[in-house]
């Protein structure tokens, strides 16, 4: 009982531990880690934007080195102690007072918590030192007043169950034999082949299926069958005015905005002051504690983000006329004032002041009264039977033209950069987010496979999920030599893969095992160690981690950080498994391929990562709730209390899951980052081995032995009910509604060399673009490009974009990357430069009314700016030809 007591006490002090970790954090963030002030957010950025990020991944960052130093420091000291006694300990403890000096504990740790937790509270005072002094003395007073006394093992779990009374120990017993006969080893065997045969068949539609893409783009034509009737998506949306959208048709109106509806324009003269009201700002401003804030008023809320006042003041900061652009331009061809929502009382007031005629201020009257009832009939209407139909059948593809950002901006992270390699570009001016190692392995591989395609990315992206986890299976069964284990793991680990579902497996290329595909031959190769004894698989497992940081820097860092400190660790504890030789040997080898590492990534020729900063801010990364962390960085602190209270668990065992412990924690920080379900779940697989092998010490180190069959057959049946089951059905749920999209709609065949597949696509406006490239950029694999097909249209012409970035929408989250791009053209001098045919066309009609306001007002913001790099060069250039989507513009002399 005192054993128990003791290791509970120290359980409890570490959560004691976070809290402090958690004021630091605080600390850190606000006085020595706030980013430059000099970089501006674009307004379309902020609104993806989380400022309390940094702050989240300093709190993990502290709180993972803490309890490792905090764990590691009690093993010395218990070790120094005597270790762990076998023998009996006398039963006088008084428990009494045990229980007091647990209450009195809990209350100590908890006030030690909540202080730091309060936002109101000093992390730099009196009374924080007080409190971290009396945590000091609190969890190190086991060592001056009952480590002298000799502790007890645990109750064997059988003699817990005998008291549990006759009729369940004949219940367990019978199941017990149930689970170690024959015929349930061959139904768990079978049950790991069939779960073998439906992951390789969830991957089939990308390897062996017809490559489908959906239309991404809002403005290319599309036809929906509706009612058996084909009807063009443009003319139906523009005809009936759904969603309050004026779409652009390239074939039609080529360049030109389209004709606004009648209830939201007025003739008014265009005067400096008119354009002074409509441009209005769309920056904001940095706050004086250093945080920006975006439109959405939820990120102000939360426990990671400054003190209620601050909240206040950045509410403030936010300007009346945010989207002022957004919502009025003026139409040079009606010469009226066009606005797409309803005019506010302060807006006419502006307006009326700025037109002083009565035959004006009567106009601007009438627009105000006309756009409200117009935009109050929008968002209240009802749609007729047909127009449902019409929007349900559009529901998938439209959400997705609006967010802007599916599986070919997605793929193109990869697929451009692959492109860009095989082209002749520079490694070094390749942004290469996932890793430069794939990036020249794919390139390799699809030149092998006939060319650069979408046709061949596919099936060979896609093969790595297999490759990975037959990996995955045949480490599971080298590590826990059971079936009943390797099913466990293999239920768990492929039914949260499903659980990401279709659709997402279908864009996300960062959910790839590519980016961490060493940490499997990592583990593979430091078990063999562990049992074999041979340094030779250590090596091997050294080298392993060091490609993997050439693949994947986030991945690989943290995968060669777990092994080297699970190496420290056993060359402290046990030296007859580590000798000095292999230490000599092992450290020098790691000491030279750290160092090889450190040169190949601060070279000059390796690629870069032009968003890396900007995600380390929290740039497209959802806040994670402190509660969730916090219960994360518990769970940690128990294992760790495993590890040391089953000291005398196989060794090979332990270390291994201490590996696995590291590397999980490095994981959970990209997660962090992340913040979305898909980031956590395709890292699941690795979380799930360290947690099943903490099971398989738990039910060793009590004495269990007998039982662990049963209780993995019960795991193995809850996980199939609760997740493998579960995340099938969302799988091919959300895989209906994509293939839906192609009954509903017509489909064409694409035949290009770089792009044969099925789409709703229309292919002749971008065969025009391919056809006009072809004509003015000549053999330079190189082409300037302003448009927002940049990250398509180029691959399908078998060029790659010369730009700054790939993307370069995407890419435009300050000023500094779009002075880059203005830059890159005036310096570069190109005599021939691709822009989008309506590129000064308004964009104002693309905004929505109601559901996706707005997200679609941050994409015309985002490509608004493209206008801004135009602009900028626009004197220097003269249009040579007008193509659907892009015009060809020639340098002047």
């Amino acid at each position: 009982m005192f054993k128990r007591f003791l290791l509970s006490y120290w359980f409890v002090c570490s959560v004691g531990l976070i809290g402090i970790l958690y004021g630091l954090s605080r600390y850190l963030q606000s006085s020595l880690f706030v980013r430059s002030h000099s970089a501006s957010y674009n307004a379309w950025a902020l609104n993806f934007l989380n400022p309390g990020k940094p702050k989240e991944l300093i709190f993990e960052v502290g709180v993972w080195i803490g309890l490792l130093l905090y764990y590691l420091c009690l093993v010395l000291l218990i070790l120094k102690a005597g270790g762990l006694s076998s023998r009996r300990e006398e039963r006088d403890a008084n428990k009494r007072l045990l229980v007091a000096c647990g209450v009195l504990l809990i209350g100590i740790n908890g006030l030690i918590f909540g202080w730091f937790r309060g936002r109101s509270n000093a992390v730099i005072s009196i009374t924080s030192l007080a409190l971290v002094v009396l945590w000091s003395v609190v969890a190190t007073a086991p060592f001056f007043f009952v480590l002298a006394k000799k502790w007890h093992s645990f109750e064997k779990i059988n003699q817990w169950a005998h008291s549990c009374g006759l009729t369940f120990v004949n219940v367990w017993e019978n199941f017990n034999q149930w689970a170690h006969s024959r015929g349930v080893f061959v139904i768990v065997a079978g049950l790991l082949s069939l779960m073998c045969l439906h992951f390789v068949f969830i991957f089939s539609p990308f390897i062996w299926g017809d490559l489908k893409i959906i239309n991404e783009y809002l403005d290319i034509p599309e036809y929906t069958y509706l009612q058996g009737n084909l009807v063009s998506n443009t003319e139906y949306i523009n005809g009936h005015q759904l969603t309050g959208l004026t779409k652009y048709d390239p074939m039609r109106d080529m360049g030109r905005t389209p004709v606004p509806r009648s209830e939201m324009y007025v003739q008014v003269p265009k005067t400096n002051l008119l354009e002074s009201f409509i441009n209005g700002s769309n920056q904001y401003e940095v706050l004086s504690d250093g945080s920006q804030w975006g439109m959405r008023k939820d990120l102000l809320a939360g426990d990671l983000y400054p003190k209620q006042d601050a909240r206040e003041e950045a509410l403030k900061a936010l300007p009346a006329d945010q989207d002022r652009a957004t919502a009025y331009y003026y139409d040079d061809e009606l010469h009226a004032l066009v606005v797409n929502r309803g005019m506010t009382f302060d807006e006419y007031r502006e307006l009326v002041f700025l037109y002083s005629k009565d035959e004006y201020g009567d106009k601007i009257a009438q627009l105000r009264q006309t756009s409200g009832m117009e935009h109050r009939r929008l968002m209240t209407r009802s749609y007729t039977s047909q127009e449902k139909e019409f929007l349900t059948k559009n529901q998938f593809e439209m959400h997705n033209q609006i967010f802007n950002r599916w599986v070919i901006h997605h793929h193109n992270f990869v697929l451009g950069a692959i492109n860009e390699y095989a082209k002749g570009k520079p490694l070094k001016d390749i942004n290469a987010q996932y890793g430069p190692l794939n990036v020249v392995v794919m390139a390799t591989l699809l030149q092998w496979a006939g060319g650069i395609s979408y046709a061949n990315y596919f099936p060979i992206w896609y093969s790595f999920w297999l490759i990975y986890f037959a990996l995955f299976v045949g480490c599971s069964l080298l590590i826990f030599r059971d079936f009943f284990y390797v099913t466990l793991a293999c239920v768990l680990a492929f039914g949260y893969i499903i659980m990401i579902n279709f659709q997402i497996l279908h864009l996300g290329p960062g959910l790839n095992p590519l980016r961490h595909f060493f940490d499997v031959p990592v583990l593979a190769a430091f078990c063999m160690f562990l049992r074999k004894g041979r340094m030779g698989f250590l090596l091997v497992a050294l080298l392993c981690a060091f490609v993997g940081v050439l693949n994947n820097v986030q991945f690989g860092l943290a995968l060669a950080v777990a092994l080297g400190a699970t190496l420290v660790i056993m060359a402290m504890i046990d030296r007859e498994l580590l000798n000095l030789r292999m230490i000599a040997v092992c450290g020098g080898a790691a000491a030279f391929l750290m160092i090889a590492m450190v040169f190949l990534i601060s070279a000059p020729g390796s690629s870069k990562n032009s968003m890396l900063a900007y995600y380390l801010e929290g740039f497209v990364s959802p806040p994670i709730p402190v509660n969730r962390l916090v219960l994360t960085m518990i769970a940690v602190s128990a294992g760790y209390l495993s590890l040391v209270y089953f000291e005398r668990t196989a060794r090979d065992l332990k270390y291994i899951v201490l590996f696995l412990l590291f590397y999980s924690q490095g994981l959970f920080l990209y997660y962090t980052w992340g913040g979305t379900p898909p980031h956590i779940l395709n890292i699941a697989p690795i979380l799930v081995l360290c947690v099943i092998g903490f099971l398989k010490i738990l039910l060793e180190g009590w004495g269990g032995g007998k039982f662990q069959k049963p209780i993995i057959v019960s795991l193995i049946v809850i996980a199939l009910c609760v997740v493998y089951i579960p995340g099938s059905l969302a799988y091919y749920s959300t895989k209906q509604t994509f293939d839906k999209v192609f009954v509903d709609h017509k489909t064409y065949q694409w035949n290009l060399k770089t792009a044969n597949f099925i789409s709703t696509m229309d292919p002749q406006p971008f065969l025009d673009s391919v056809s006009l490239i072809n004509e003015f950029s000549g053999p330079d694999p190189a082409i300037h490009i302003l448009s927002k097909y940049d990250n398509f249209i180029p691959f399908l012409a078998e060029k790659y974009s010369a730009m700054p970035f790939s993307d370069v929408p995407w890419f435009l989250v300050t000023t500094k990357e779009v002075n880059l791009c203005i830059e890159q053209i005036m310096v570069s001098k190109p005599t021939y430069l691709f822009v989008d045919t309506d590129i000064e066309r308004s964009l104002n009609g693309d905004i929505m009314i109601g559901d996706h306001a707005s997200e679609s007002r941050m994409r015309v913001q985002r490509l608004n700016l493209l206008k801004t790099i135009y602009s900028a060069i626009r004197d220097d250039y003269e249009p040579v030809k007008k193509g659907i989507l892009l015009t060809a513009y020639k340098k002047k002399n």
